[in-house]
């Protein structure tokens, strides 16, 4: 129980801290740049395992 109001609490506070930083020119700009590090990490991961022969 405590496990799920810890994921519950931390998805809240993550919701907040995007819409409070997408409030200013520079939290939209860190928001950008972090989306896009996110992006480029999924797709690496989703590359790694559309090529199961690489190592």
């Amino acid at each position: 129980m405590r496990a799920l109001g810890g994921l519950i609490f931390g998805v809240v506070a993550g919701v907040v801290l995007v819409l409070l930083a997408g409030r200013s020119e520079r939290g939209r700009v860190i928001l950008a740049r972090t989306d896009h590090s996110v992006q480029g990490f999924v797709d690496g991961v989703i590359e790694g395992f559309r090529q199961p022969g690489r190592s």
